[in-house]
């Protein structure tokens, strides 16, 4: 592969410095052989080379359907294969929709999918969107919780956070999802995303990174954590460095997942993924 950076655009589009690749099997080979790793960045692999990509939504995309409503449709991806759509899959958040391939990625409908789509499948029942496909209604708009804490889905470390915050949230003041997941990204911004160092706290004022986002989700838990403002009057300069030690360290430290968490029944309406 020659030298040039390579880029995946949020409208599916393959560019090299800045200008778009137009050869389909090209893209269709790259969006094949990509592959994320651990820490969250994307790599193009095609036989022994590899070469870093810029992501900037997902890597996979519907660019079309064919079918319709009454006897279900089949996705054209962008890797060029074809595939039934699986409908208890599709997820709509802040107007952004996608659905699991087979081999479960988040596969993101570009315009005149989505478009198609919701003319043909929409339907609005009490006050929630439903898609009727083939006999079926799947409601498909995810109301956005306010307080979310976005975490590395395979950090022990992480995982022991979560559980923490889980046990002491008494109110339910917090909801969570992996950086690794679909509503991280549905709302996280790109340069926070890619980062799987940072735990990622997303309330109704913002986004808060590293050791602010662990105090501000620990002050939700209300009584006494809510001495943890105490914390906040340490400069990020000095709070932040001893994070990032832990966080470089902490698969090395506090062990890997093979996959992100599953969450237990009674845990499953405060994950979002």
């Amino acid at each position: 592969m020659p030298d040039e950076t390579l880029a995946l655009t949020a409208e599916g589009e393959w560019l090299a410095d800045g200008e778009p690749i137009e050869h389909e099997l090209t893209k269709a080979l790259f969006s094949k052989s990509l592959t994320r790793h651990d820490d969250g960045s994307w790599w193009l692999e095609v036989g022994r080379e590899r070469k870093p990509v810029e992501v900037e939504d997902t890597a996979y995309f519907v660019r079309s359907l064919i079918g319709t409503a009454e006897h279900g449709y089949r996705l054209r991806l962008s890797d060029g294969s074809e595939e039934p759509l699986r409908p208890e899959t599709l997820l709509l958040i802040n107007d952004r929709l996608t659905c699991l391939t087979a081999a479960g990625h988040e596969a993101k409908f570009l315009r005149a999918p989505y478009a198609e789509l919701l003319m043909q499948t929409l339907e609005r029942t009490n006050g929630t969107h439903e898609l009727k496909i083939q006999g079926m209604k799947i409601p498909i708009e995810t109301p956005v919780a306010e307080n979310i804490l976005f975490f590395d889905g395979i950090c022990g470390l992480c995982n022991s956070t979560v559980d923490f915050l889980l046990r002491h949230d008494r109110t339910h003041q917090l909801c969570f999802a992996p950086l690794q997941g679909r509503t991280s990204s549905a709302l996280v911004p790109l340069g926070d995303r890619k980062d799987l160092d940072s735990v990622i706290f997303r309330t109704k004022n913002g986004f808060y990174c590293r050791s602010d986002a662990v105090l501000r989700a620990t002050l939700k838990l209300g009584g006494w954590w809510k001495a943890t403002a105490l914390f906040l009057l340490i400069p990020r300069t000095l709070r932040d460095p001893l994070y990032q030690l832990v966080a470089k360290n902490r698969y090395r430290w506090f062990g890997k997942l093979d996959a992100c968490r599953i969450p237990s029944k009674q845990e499953r309406m405060r994950f979002l993924d």
